[in-house]
Parts: C-alpha cells; structure tokens; sequence
C-alpha cells in the first residue's frame, strides 16, 4: 500500500505540471483517473470511474483569479479509493468531491506563498542578474509547491484512506450506495448539458437531434452516430466555405458590366 500510495501522489504532481507546461492532457479526470487505475490495479472499474468524474466536471474552469476543484487530485484520490475498496463508482464520487475541494483550498495556500517567489524573480530582473539560473530556480521551486499539494494529500489519503473507508461503507446503508449511484449518472447528464450549452448554436441543434433519433430509435451505435457526424461536418463545413468564397469574389468592372475575377492554373 505504501508502494501504491506513493505512486499515485507522484501521479497527481505529474499531472499538475503537465496541466501547467505540457499540455498533453493528463491533467484531465479521464486521463489523470486511467494513470491511477493502473496502478490501483483495476484499470476497467478505474476507468469507469474516471469517465463518470470527466463528464461530471466537464465545465469545471479556472475564470479569472478564481480557483476551482482540483480535479486532478479529486479523481486520482476518487478512482483508487473506490478501486482499492472495492466501493465503486459511488465510492469514488462521494471521496472525490471532497478530495477536490481539499486540494483547492491548499492550491490556493501555495499559489498566494509563490507571490513571493515572483517578487524575488523581479528583484533579479532589475539587479541585472538575467544569465544565471536563480530566476529558473524560483520558477521550477514554485511549481514544486503547487506540486506538493497534490502528492502529499493523495500520499495521505491513499496510505490511511482505505481502511477507514471501508469501516465508513458497513455502516451506510445500501440503499444510500445505490442513491449515489443514481445520483452519479444524473450528475453525467448535468455535465453533457453544461457542454451542450457552450457548443450548441442557433443553427446545429439540428444535429444533435439526428444522432440522438439514429442512436434512440434506429439503435446505430455510438460509434456509427460519430463517424456519420464527422462526414456531415465536413461536408457542411465545405459547403459554408464555398458559399462565403462565392461571396467575397472580387469583382472587376468594364464599363458598365462586372465581371467575378477567376484564378487560372497555367
């Protein structure tokens, strides 16, 4: 367990900095959850879990100075709690949340202590002192404090967690486990709405409404609704840039008569 807890607090600060410098997406609940399902030793019942917290955060996003959930801790303390107790997926939401707001509290701890790391960062701009690596040293020491949010809590949690969760799950009913369950795939379609609401314009619900009535009614599988968007995508996408192309031709005036100016390939 010691082992495993490490890991998966080394995990968490990983994602941390992918999510700051690399960008390859691991700081996503999906991915951050599918690392930790691997080394919970569960991957199917890890990535389920991980799916639902995805879509359950799907409009989780740093506005402004705003500071939200950790999703990163919240999912990798969410899929090995609710792997390694054999709790599930309502396991891994009721300790993900939680976890989330945790590890929000102590990001916003470590980002206000790098204040004064980004002062001293400015003292040495202005002293002139721009070829050394103190500056690079500040930055990388700042980033390991934001990491240190994340390791230690999921360290903690995963290495004292799982007995007291299981003492915690024989005293719940288990018609509240399966309350949560519910509750997790209603939480799924609050996610996929929060989504809809941003990417949904004036003229493309049409399109939600064909790939629901081929998947509802015509059984096509998910996979085939995709496919079959991608093709009419493209084919709308063509169409609207031929139209504004036709629209914005220059035109070139002879007299009275205008003429569309054409490109030939000699």
């Amino acid at each position: 367990m010691f082992i495993q807890a490490l890991l998966l607090g080394l995990w968490g600060g990983f994602c941390m900095f992918d999510g700051k410098a690399w960008h390859f997406g691991f700081q996503k609940p999906l991915l951050a959850g599918t690392g930790a399902a691997i080394i919970s030793g569960d991957i199917t019942q890890g990535i389920i879990i991980a799916a639902t917290l995805e879509l359950m955060w799907l409009g989780t996003n740093n506005v402004g100075v705003y500071t939200p959930p950790d999703i990163i801790a919240g999912s990798i303390i969410g899929v090995s709690m609710g792997v390694l107790s054999g709790g599930g997926v309502a396991t891994g939401i009721a300790v993900a949340m939680p976890a989330a707001l945790l590890v929000q509290q102590l990001n916003i701890v470590a980002q206000t202590a790098n204040i004064g790391l980004a002062h001293r960062a400015d003292a040495i701009a202005r002293e002139g002192d721009l070829f050394s690596n103190k500056i690079a040293r500040l930055h990388w020491l700042g980033g390991l404090f934001i990491a240190l949010t994340r390791i230690v809590p999921i360290f903690l949690v995963v290495l004292f967690g799982v007995p007291m969760i299981d003492t915690v799950l024989s005293y719940i009913p288990e018609s509240v486990l399966e309350g949560l369950t519910v509750a997790s795939k209603l939480v799924s379609a609050v996610g996929f709405a929060m989504l809809l609401r941003m990417l949904l314009q004036k003229n493309s619900w049409v399109f939600l409404l064909v790939g629901y009535v081929l998947n509802a009614y015509l059984n096509v599988p998910i996979l085939g609704v995709a496919m079959l968007g991608i093709a009419i995508a493209y084919f709308y996408d063509r169409l609207i840039v031929t139209e504004e192309a036709a629209n914005e031709a220059p035109q070139v005036v002879v007299g009275n008569q205008a003429f569309e100016e054409e490109e030939y390939d000699l």
